[in-house]
């Protein structure tokens, strides 16, 4: 099957960001318009629920706390490396860490589990 462009402009002329894998910008060439409105939607979805899996950042972090790195739990969620301060005025490490969350959506709240300290601890 052909595929399809717009009278104004040749699909040749088009270029995917270069993010996308050729296979896969290869494989949306080769379909048909009703198959890349099936895709689209599909990706909404597939957004819309990975983006619930993921806390933003201002979701996960406390006043006087320091994110540190923030990357996709193999589970779900977000795996959030922060450094945080103990509250003694007399501490002389401050801030702590890094220590290790996982923070995720649950029932419409941000949720956090504590996953131990993190590697370079301070």
């Amino acid at each position: 099957m052909e595929p399809e462009s717009s009278a104004s402009e040749p699909v040749e002329s088009l270029s995917p960001p270069e993010t996308i894998p050729t296979y896969v910008a290869e494989g949306v060439l080769r379909q048909d318009t009703e198959t890349l409105h099936d895709i689209r939607e599909y990706v909404d979805e597939l957004l819309e629920h990975r983006e619930q899996q993921s806390p933003e950042v201002e979701d996960v972090v406390g006043e006087d706390e320091e994110i540190v790195e923030m990357r996709d739990a193999e589970d779900r969620g977000t795996v959030v490396l922060k450094l945080i301060p103990c509250g003694k005025e007399s501490c002389g490490s401050c801030p702590h860490g890094p220590y290790a969350y996982r923070a995720y959506w649950e029932d419409g709240a941000t949720r956090t589990e504590y996953l131990g300290r993190a590697d370079g601890e301070r």
